[in-house]
């Protein structure tokens, strides 16, 4: 066969490089592969928690209750939906006026164990607050304003 000048040159890759290249290609598609699976799952286990903690599927149920003043106080609601993990929300219940959620938390079981566990509701004028420390969490601290904010109100 004869060349002929006009034809292009054909890049022809050294056979350690090809193989190189199959290498890098197969270890990309791995890490795209696993990639996708891992964010598949976390959202299978977001759907499954949440779809745990349904309030049909699983109420509250009552644990205690604070009064605060004459005709305002707070109550401590718990449910356990998911093996291991634990969600406590805590009422305002006023005279005349419908329950209000000020706030709820999500913490592992192990979390509202006592001592562990405290929350304290206050009255700062007119708005309850409730302090809620688990031991090893950040504490925190739930306020009626933001909760009314929150209805519409």
């Amino acid at each position: 066969m004869i060349d002929d000048p006009n034809e292009p040159e054909v890049l022809r890759i050294p056979p350690f490089l090809a193989k190189r290249k199959k290498l890098i290609r197969g270890i990309g598609i791995f890490i795209s592969v696993t990639s996708v699976g891992m964010v598949l799952f976390a959202l299978f286990m977001i759907l499954r928690n949440e779809r745990a903690h349904d309030e049909t599927r699983c109420p509250y149920r009552f644990v205690e209750t604070r009064t605060l003043a004459d005709g305002v106080s707070v109550s401590d609601e718990a449910r356990s939906c998911v093996d291991g993990l634990s969600e406590h929300r805590w009422m305002i219940q006023r005279v005349g006026s419908a329950p209000l959620e000020i706030g709820r938390r999500r913490l592992s079981t192990d979390a509202y164990t006592a001592p562990r566990y405290t929350w304290t509701p206050t009255l700062e004028g007119t708005h309850v607050r409730v302090h809620v420390e688990n031991r090893g969490m950040r504490p925190i601290t739930y306020r009626e304003e933001v909760a009314l904010q929150g209805r519409g109100r």
